[in-house]
């Protein structure tokens, strides 16, 4: 504290009405609970300056920070409403979410979808813990594919072995090499339990929006 101390509040005010502006303008790309979790972080930390600026000597206000981040983690960033269970990638509800952001904020991506026609043939012949486990290799291999990758990407799980992988770089000759990559990888046999199984994966890609 010292004679600056107004400048930083001042700053940190234009900082608060910024984030509650791009808060209020993108608040349909969040749950009720989302909106609620990232408003409270504004009175909190205003109800914080107030009272340390009444009672200087009570330092209130890194406390007041952490519980509003701690609320905000454990509301937004809750791994089990994010991540498919069977994949271990993220589920089809993010992706429905970040394909409306990216439609919202006008940003061209390369999508590439990668189906398995012959999953059906897998789910009439395989125990459901089989087809986990097949479905969980092949979320891991993309995860790996999408780290070796310089560009940024995410990988969805759709359901009924159809994955969707986002690369957030509009860059259409590298994303037909991560395409062909995955082709490679999905023309492969995969083994469940000892038994060597082939797919037949279908893939395609494209530039959004």
């Amino acid at each position: 504290r010292g004679p600056g101390i107004g400048l930083l509040y001042l700053i940190s005010g234009i900082y608060m009405l910024y984030g509650i502006s791009y808060l209020v303008k993108y608040w349909k790309l969040l749950t009720r609970n989302q909106f609620i979790a990232l408003l409270c972080m504004f009175p909190i930390n205003l109800a914080a300056i107030g009272i340390q600026l009444l009672a200087p000597s009570l330092l209130i206000e890194m406390f007041a920070t952490s519980i509003a981040l701690l609320v905000i983690v454990i509301s937004i960033q809750a791994p089990e409403k994010l991540i498919d269970q069977e994949s271990g990638v993220f589920n089809q509800k993010v992706y429905l979410a970040e394909m409306q952001r990216i439609f919202r904020m006008g940003k061209k991506v390369n999508i590439i979808f990668v189906g398995i026609q012959n999953f059906k043939d897998f789910q009439s012949i395989l125990t459901y813990s089989s087809l986990s486990s097949m479905v969980k290799q092949i979320g891991t291999q993309l995860e790996q594919i999408k780290k070796e990758n310089r560009y940024g990407s995410d990988v969805f799980y759709l359901k009924n072995g159809l994955f969707a992988y986002i690369s957030y770089e509009d860059n259409m000759s590298f994303t037909k090499k991560v395409a062909s990559d995955i082709h490679e990888y999905m023309m492969k046999s995969i083994k469940i339990k000892q038994i060597e199984m082939k797919m037949r994966p279908r893939i395609c890609y494209f530039r959004c929006p």
